[in-house]
């Protein structure tokens, strides 16, 4: 994955999301894309979105179209689950998709995988019981789980958080999401060695002042020029755009967004 990778398929998502009617933040649309990104495909790693952008799950192989019929007309903000390409269900109740991925987790040790389970969480979601049942059975039993939480300002809820992983004795990494490169990177370094050394790790994402979509497009323009077109670097963007916005009104053609 390169930087012009995640900021093409932050576009994506953004455009996506916007079309269902939702203007994601920042913080979630990072963290959501990088997730999806990070995660090997043959055979694939599983991603539940249990918070975050949920189109992205576009970028595991979901098509836009299959995921705009899913919640067109209805008051559903998850999508389609789709075990061929590594997409669990996305589960409303807040700490049930750990529990969810935990199970694909143990699952793959006990089948001897080299394949690891990623799940997206909302920081509030510590608050739930089956969130730390999910997180116990992860830690007792040495499954490659990989847990994002994504920290909307309830700092001290990550903070205890992270104060339970390293009691439990996982690993634990902490991101400011001001710097979206920065922030796949450390997933995706992450979600390896939970592979390598099979393990579950804690990530809590924190946000920033800054805009981290506009520090990646700078990042994109100067250190990753299209040399072979001799595309100028704004330009280039702007057609990434473009092709994002049009995906998006095809998918949602002909459907209605729900009140």
């Amino acid at each position: 994955m390169t930087a012009a990778d995640l900021l093409r398929g932050l576009y994506r998502v953004r455009a996506l999301e916007r079309a269902a009617g939702r203007e994601p933040d920042a913080a979630s649309l990072v963290v959501s894309t990088a997730s999806a990104l990070a995660l090997a495909s043959a055979p694939p790693d599983t991603l539940t979105l249990g918070a975050g952008t949920i189109g992205a799950a576009v970028l595991r192989g979901l098509a836009a179209r299959d995921l705009a019929r899913h919640q067109a007309g209805t008051d559903v903000e998850g999508y389609p689950a789709a075990p061929r390409l590594g997409l669990l269900d996305s589960v409303p109740s807040r700490g049930v998709s750990l529990s969810v991925a935990s199970g694909a987790a143990l699952a793959f040790t006990l089948r001897s995988e080299r394949r690891v389970s990623v799940v997206v969480e909302d920081a509030v979601a510590v608050q739930s019981g089956g969130w730390h049942e999910g997180f116990s059975l992860a830690a007792a039993r040495r499954v490659p789980l990989v847990v994002v939480l994504l920290n909307a300002g309830a700092s001290g809820l990550v903070g205890a958080s992270r104060r339970r992983g390293e009691a439990y004795g996982v690993h634990t990494e902490r991101v400011v999401v001001d710097d979206a490169w920065a922030v796949a990177r450390r997933i995706h370094r992450v979600v390896e060695s939970a592979r390598t050394r099979p393990t579950p790790w804690l990530v809590e994402i924190e946000g920033a002042g800054r805009d981290p979509i506009g520090r990646l497009e700078t990042r994109v323009i100067v250190a990753e020029p299209d040399d072979a077109t001799a595309t100028p670097g704004r330009v280039r963007l702007d057609r990434w755009i473009a092709e994002a916005d049009a995906e998006a009104r095809e998918a949602w053609r002909g459907l209605e967004v729900a009140a």
